[in-house]
């Protein structure tokens, strides 16, 4: 019996202990400025268009980090939702704003309105049947004018491969053609799609991304040779951000 409720119920009992048995790879402060890093070379642009009383809202936001940065940027009304209850205990120790819930639960009891949606690597954890049903859940949620942020694992990507298969509870992969495909289904507008890039603060950095221009003209050359084709985004993640269509 116990065996056949893990197999019905395996997300969940992996979410249970995601933390311990998956996400515990460093300190909370060594993660801290990786995530931040990030977030300063892939949110910081658009998070200068909003106001600081913007209400902001992560979906599966983990232990917290980003939520942690936008409190740092001085963003006043900023919270996050997970399923994973040890995630949640890491975050709230920190002082953030988390809830721990079913993310439908929280949509369906959400008497709230943001101005920016985040879903950091957190749409790929659900089927595509359970993705049209969340981005229908998200545009109730939205401000006229609000944005949803999303980044997931790119199928296309020339290393996609480790990040796909490297978490048991990936069910959808996606391609920036895919996300786009879907979010137009349920009444979305791309404004843009674009690489997930790592920070290029350092001259190490810096250099690894002179290097990965060079690399993507070689990877052009090949898709050219073998269909015709050429693609702009290869990261092993991408990003979107995206708002509600006014038609």
């Amino acid at each position: 019996m116990m065996a056949d409720h893990i197999m019905t119920q395996f997300r969940q009992a992996l979410y249970d202990r995601y933390l311990s048995t998956f996400k515990d790879d460093g300190s909370w402060e060594r993660k801290r400025a990786i995530i931040h890093s990030w977030c300063e070379q892939n949110l910081q642009p658009f998070l200068k268009t909003l106001s600081k009383k913007s209400r902001i809202l992560e979906l599966g936001c983990g232990q917290g980090q980003v939520l942690d940065f936008l409190n740092e940027q001085g963003f006043s009304s900023v919270e996050g939702v997970d399923t994973s209850k040890e995630q949640v205990m890491v975050a709230k120790r920190y002082g953030l704003q988390v809830y721990h819930s079913d993310v439908f639960d929280f949509l369906q009891a959400s008497h709230q309105a943001y101005d920016l949606i985040l879903a950091i690597d957190f749409v790929e954890h659900f089927t595509r049947q359970e993705l049209i049903q969340l981005l229908y859940g998200l545009k109730e949620i939205l401000n006229k004018g609000g944005h949803l942020i999303l980044r997931t694992p790119n199928g296309q990507g020339i290393f996609a491969g480790q990040i796909i298969y490297g978490d048991l509870t990936h069910l959808t992969i996606l391609t920036p053609q895919s996300l786009r495909q879907i979010l137009r289904f349920t009444g979305f507008e791309t404004v843009s799609m674009k690489e997930s890039l790592f920070s290029s603060r350092d001259l190490k950095r810096k250099i690894r991304y002179m290097l990965w221009n060079l690399l993507k003209i070689g990877l052009n050359m090949m898709r050219r040779i073998s269909s015709g084709k050429s693609q702009d985004i290869w990261t092993e993640n991408f990003v979107c951000i995206a708002k509600i269509d006014d038609q």
